[in-house]
């Protein structure tokens, strides 16, 4: 570039970082076109909307369509000319960081910090004046979901009084009402936040102790406009359930966790630690790997315990992106017994394996670790998914349900028919077009035959 020019294009692409938030708030809908080609430059790499999904710049668009301000912005998927337009999953939000996205020039990630902190301040504002103080204290006590702790200025240490102020702490009155409302206190927040010299001060007092069992609830006396939005729905989803050990465990560090174990803090009944469902990668799916490392050290029968629905600790795993320590937690997790677990089928979703198929941010290694770890790495290769007697049982009732416009009814249509009913891993990875994964899968030893079924299906 001539003398001066490139000086003038460095500013525009600021200029044009800057402006994100403002033109996605003046979009009705964004559309995200990945129908999958080779690209131009670089040999044997696929685009598509796997790819899409892992550069920081589209994670970024992604995420101030999320953090407008206003009514929440719709994103829709087409992926090809024949396939069906999809709406994007709000449930992704919590595993698309924009920061932890790939960038051709590492440093974006310093202006992607600053960008997505102006908006998530602007997104919690705007909660705050209009008036639903849970909303605005959700976003920022799960502000890492867009903007992890270690990309994101520190709020550690500052103790009670820090806390009071991050959330803006009101009279005595208000706060005893509102900590009825939703099960939050204090102790839940200092958690969040990771502020440990809080914690610790709570904890010294008979009052914070008090808080130690507390649970959030779904606060109902507010159904308004702005609580039925997808993504503010996903924050009092988020709420729901929460505990001071579940926000420790989330967002803190092994010493906030182990000072509320030690001060007695209760257990999740079963396996709640793996966050309560797929979409919310919270308590032990957070991606924090010394958090899963400190629970597995004190309570090692987690790694093989499944739930009512049929999701092992490895199925949530599998659920996790590559950047969020997807691999190290298998492993971590296989190692304290994880592997009696790889044939558990998940009711929705099938075996683990089938799972990291359908995972469109999952990393390919983790298949070659599930292989190995498997008593017979053919077998999870070669088995068919079955359709849980449950969907059989509600499927003339969904159908009615269908007719008069029900989404959840239309949702499980799809499990049912797309789902991992009578297919392999393989299959399910080539259905996707999961380039990846199944190339992931085809260089296994043992992939004859589940490739000739996969060819066979497809």
């Amino acid at each position: 570039l001539a003398e001066g020019v490139a000086d003038d294009v460095v500013e525009q692409l600021r200029d044009a970082v800057d402006s994100i938030p403002t033109f996605v708030e003046r979009c009705s809908m964004m559309w995200v076109l990945a129908p999958p080609c080779r690209h131009a430059d670089v040999k044997d790499q696929i685009c598509d909307f796997s790819s899409w999904r892992s550069r920081g710049w589209c994670r970024l668009e992604y995420a101030a369509a999320k953090l407008s301000r206003g009514d929440d912005m719709q994103i829709m998927v087409i992926s090809n000319i024949e396939a069906t337009p999809e709406y994007f999953n709000p449930c992704d939000t919590m595993k698309l960081a924009a920061t932890r996205g790939v960038f051709a020039v590492d440093d974006d990630r310093i202006k992607v910090s600053k960008t997505l902190q102006t908006m998530l301040d602007a997104k919690v504002a705007n909660y705050e004046a209009l008036d639903d103080m849970t909303l605005a204290r959700v976003l920022r006590a799960f502000a890492p979901i867009f903007l992890p702790k270690a990309d994101s200025e520190s709020t550690a240490g500052g103790g009670i009084e820090h806390v009071k102020t991050l959330f803006h702490w009101r009279d005595e009155a208000t706060e005893a009402a509102w900590q009825k409302h939703t099960g939050w206190n204090l102790l839940t927040l200092a958690c969040a936040v990771d502020d440990e010299t809080a914690v610790t001060e709570l904890l010294a007092t008979d009052e914070g102790r008090a808080m130690i069992s507390s649970r959030g609830i779904m606060e109902k006396k507010k159904l308004t406009p702005l609580r039925i939005q997808p993504f503010s729905k996903l924050l009092m989803d988020l709420l729901t359930g929460m505990t001071p050990l579940m926000a420790a465990v989330t967002f803190s560090r092994p010493v906030v966790i182990s000072a509320l174990l030690d001060a007695g803090a209760p257990m999740p009944v079963g396996v709640k630690l793996f966050g309560d469902n797929p979409c919310q990668f919270r308590g032990m799916f957070a991606g924090k790997i010394d958090n899963l490392r400190l629970l597995l050290s004190r309570f090692p029968e987690l790694a093989s315990k499944v739930n009512q629905a049929g999701a092992s600790a490895c199925a949530f795993a599998c659920m996790l992106s590559r950047d969020q320590c997807q691999v190290d937690i298998l492993k971590d997790l296989l190692d304290h017994g994880a592997a009696s677990t790889l044939g558990v089928e998940h009711m929705a979703y099938g075996t683990p394996l089938m799972i990291l198929s359908q995972n469109l941010d999952a990393d390919p290694a983790a298949v070659s670790l599930l292989h190995e770890a498997a008593p017979n790495g053919r077998e999870l290769l070669e088995t068919k998914g079955t359709l849980h007697k449950a969907w059989k049982a509600i499927a003339p009732l969904m159908a009615i349900l269908r007719l008069f416009g029900v989404n959840a009814a239309k949702g499980v249509k799809r499990i049912t028919n797309g789902g991992p009913n009578g297919a392999t891993a393989m299959h399910i990875a080539a259905q996707r077009g999961h380039i990846s994964m199944v190339k992931a899968m085809a260089d296994l030893p043992s992939a004859d035959q589940a490739i000739l079924q996969a060819r066979d299906k497809y």
